[in-house]
């Protein structure tokens, strides 16, 4: 699978990347100074819930723009396992991607 090329690092305006990631599943798990983005996903055959992180940064010097961080998958459940299943993986990674073309057409 293509891994995302302009994901990570990226500076966007802020209200462009808020409608993008809340079109395609996401919410703002953050506060207006520290805004923060999630994507839930359950695994039926483990019972687990796994979170795709997104932290962004605000930036003082181009009001309006954030600077995208690096995304990390979180495993919610209390016994947690150490490995994130394949097909977890694969669908956030897909999900990175697609969010990675929309990127792609805005810079």
């Amino acid at each position: 699978m293509r891994k995302s090329k302009v994901f990570s690092s990226c500076v966007i305006r802020r209200d462009y990347l808020d409608e993008l990631l809340k079109t395609n599943g996401f919410r703002n798990t953050g506060t207006e100074d520290y805004p923060h983005y999630e994507l839930t996903i359950h695994d039926a055959s483990s019972h687990s819930t796994y979170q795709l992180n997104i932290p962004v940064t605000l930036l003082k010097h181009q009001r309006g723009y954030v600077k995208i961080g690096r995304s990390n998958i979180i495993n919610n459940q209390e016994k947690q396992e150490k490995r994130v299943p394949r097909s977890i993986e694969w669908a956030l990674q897909s999900k990175l991607v697609e969010i990675s073309d929309y990127l792609e057409e805005y810079v």
